[in-house]
């Protein structure tokens, strides 16, 4: 998704993240005695030989690297110096990133190394987790993994999340790619989970924490966002993990676009949080963005905000019911029928039973209340990071996590 508001108010709130981060490690830019600049060589970046491309984003690529000095792979996020010089936004953003991974550490957010610049790219070097995506797990492995292997997987990304919050950081782009897994001995379906990819995160003030900037993938994207609202990172943060949770109990995303379904009812459908699990039968109200905007917000300062987000990842075909790059679509088991009920004069309203994939096994009723619980419309009714690590069925997947330790 593309960022709506000024560079100026992000470059504002760049300033305050080596201060609100924190405290253990100076995360503030070298200063220019202490920066080294190297050779821009096609197969090394300083004292890291380049392997192969093991990633790739709109400004950067991620390519799998060894330390010559150690012999330790390692994954380096390389980047275009011309590039990041010729837009301020995507400078605020690279150093924003890098600030922020050298300021915290938790067990499961990816490891930051260094930064490494050389005549003609910026790099910036991470641990490298070798068990891949988390999207890739749920694409793969899903099928064979049990509830309680997806409880200790979650339960891992959820402390990671508190550990942020705690610290009023918020990630922003909250998804199943931007888990990484390294794989645990004795325990393949229930590898550690690193957090990645902070380059949309930032330092929010706790007594102010509304944010305007939309941002994220839209996949995963809040309601609040969608609509254009004002917004607490924190909530969207939290609405993100209930969508990865439901992804990792079910194997396909809650929102997706369906067979014949445009884009515009696509958001309605995040907007209105409609969703259920496999078996269930659901509406979807097919009322116009422009008229949940006029329901939802109250006043004219937040209405006058129109702008919509744009997917950072494309979306696909509507009438494919196929896997896309960056999304997980089932397959639908029937079309979509007619149902004249919950229409009003400017919506229709269709139903269609959510289908099963194929291998895994049925939801259990109390992580359903728990996805529930995490996909409320309204940001106020989600849980805090803090409460979700101490539901029972977090707790349980922690205490599984630590017994296989």
């Amino acid at each position: 998704m593309g960022e709506q508001d000024s560079s100026t108010a992000d470059a504002t709130d760049d300033t305050a993240v080596a201060a609100a981060a924190p405290s253990s490690v100076n995360s503030g830019p070298p200063s220019s005695s202490q920066r080294k600049i190297y050779p821009g060589l096609k197969n090394t970046v300083g004292p890291y030989k380049l392997l192969h491309s093991i990633g790739q984003g709109s400004f950067s690529e991620v390519k799998m690297a060894v330390d010559t000095r150690t012999g330790d792979h390692v994954a380096i996020k390389v980047m275009s110096r011309a590039m990041i010089q010729s837009s301020d936004r995507l400078g605020i953003s690279v150093r924003r990133e890098s600030d922020l991974l050298k300021s915290i550490h938790h067990p499961n957010i990816i490891g930051f190394r260094e930064v490494v610049e050389t005549s003609t790219q910026m790099c910036i070097v991470l641990d490298y987790a070798s068990g891949g995506e988390l999207f890739e797990f749920v694409a793969e492995k899903r099928s064979k993994a049990s509830e309680q292997d997806i409880q200790c997987i979650f339960a891992e990304i959820v402390d990671a999340v508190n550990y942020l919050h705690q610290h009023n950081i918020v990630h922003r782009d909250l998804k199943l790619e931007n888990v990484l897994l390294q794989p645990r001995n004795g325990a393949p379906l229930r590898p550690t989970v690193k957090l990645t990819d902070f380059g949309l995160a930032k330092v929010i003030e706790e007594d102010s924490p509304l944010l305007t900037t939309r941002c994220g993938s839209e996949d995963y994207a809040a309601p609040e966002i969608i609509l254009g609202q004002p917004y607490d990172g924190r909530e969207a943060d939290i609405w993100s993990l209930g969508v990865v949770l439901y992804a990792l109990l079910v194997g396909f995303l809650p929102f997706n676009r369906r067979p014949g379904m445009d884009r515009k009812s696509f958001l309605s459908m995040i907007a209105n949080a409609e969703f259920g699990f496999p078996g269930e039968k659901v509406s979807f109200k097919r009322a116009s963005l422009l008229d949940l905007r006029q329901r939802s917000l109250s006043t004219a300062s937040t209405a006058s905000s129109t702008s919509t987000v744009t997917s950072s990842v494309p979306v696909a075909a509507a009438d494919q019911a196929t896997t896309g790059t960056g999304m997980l679509l089932p397959v639908v088991a029937a079309a979509a029928v007619p149902d004249t009920s919950f229409t009003t004069a400017d919506e229709v309203a269709t139903t269609a039973i959510v289908p099963k994939m194929r291998g895994v096994n049925s939801v259990s009723d109390e992580s359903k209340e728990l996805v529930r619980w995490l996909l409320q419309t309204q940001g106020a009714k989600r849980p805090t990071a803090r409460q979700l690590s101490e539901h029972p069925w977090v707790v349980a997947g922690r205490m599984q996590n630590a017994a296989v330790l």
